[in-house]
């Protein structure tokens, strides 16, 4: 079976290599992105165009960050598995012990599906959520945690960064290379519950280290991510392969 799989594995990145190959300019949302296609795939990476995206409707309500409690926050709508969600309560367990006051926000994953305890000790868990009491979680947190196992981009990354928050990601997507590269937060080398743990405690130690990352993070989204700027982009370079 697993030769089987080993095959169609090789069957499958074979076709998209030749399909990626053939388009005459590739238009992709982050620098992780385009390393893929071009080391995975052997795409030139002149046909690679990174232009980001737009971030929707959230607003930045420009709640002074020195205000906010220490109030970590996880939103996934779907997948939350794969997003990071029980690696996610792992580390916040560990955490606990060295922040009293620390509080977890996690909306979207069902409690029992990641092993949350009834009633689990400063852990609060929506499933849903009006747009208006989603849209103040965002700019009421002191950072904003989804260490998914693998993440081409995330949009709520974005959200997160918009209002001022640093985020807390893995080294396993798209949103790494930003963090990496504008300083607006903290990416996971090894994945584990621990390492997760280290850099929230980090994170909650030292607020003005936290705020500045925040800071770069909404200039990062405020300065390259819009539908306008994707749009004109894409034309600029459309343009010049003409």
């Amino acid at each position: 079976m697993n030769r089987i799989l080993e095959l169609e594995n090789r069957r499958r990145n074979a076709f998209y290599g030749d399909c990626m190959r053939n388009f005459e300019h590739l238009f992709v949302t982050t620098e992780w992105v385009k390393s893929s296609l071009t080391l995975d795939y052997s795409v030139d990476p002149e046909k690679v165009t990174v232009v980001y995206t737009g971030v929707g409707n959230i607003q930045d309500q420009d709640i002074d960050y020195d205000s906010r409690p220490q109030k970590l926050l996880f939103v996934a709508k779907q997948n939350y598995i794969d997003k990071g969600a029980k690696l996610l309560l792992e580390a916040f367990r560990l955490l606990r012990g060295m922040h009293p006051t620390v509080e977890l926000v996690m909306v979207g994953p069902d409690p029992k599906a990641i092993g949350a305890l009834p009633d689990e000790e400063r852990i609060t868990f929506h499933s849903y959520l009006e747009w208006n009491a989603l849209e103040l979680l965002f700019n009421e947190a002191y950072a904003f945690v989804m260490p998914s196992l693998y993440e081409p981009y995330g949009l709520v990354y974005l959200e997160a960064m918009k209002c001022g928050v640093p985020i807390i990601c893995s080294n396993t997507g798209g949103m790494s290379t930003v963090v990496d590269q504008y300083d607006c937060g903290w990416s996971l080398t090894r994945g584990n519950a621990q390492e997760l743990a280290d850099i929230m405690h980090e994170a909650l130690s030292n607020p003005a280290a936290s705020q500045e990352k925040g800071g770069r993070g909404r200039s990062f989204v405020n300065n390259h991510c819009s539908w306008d700027l994707c749009a004109e982009k894409i034309i600029q370079q459309l343009e010049k392969d003409n």
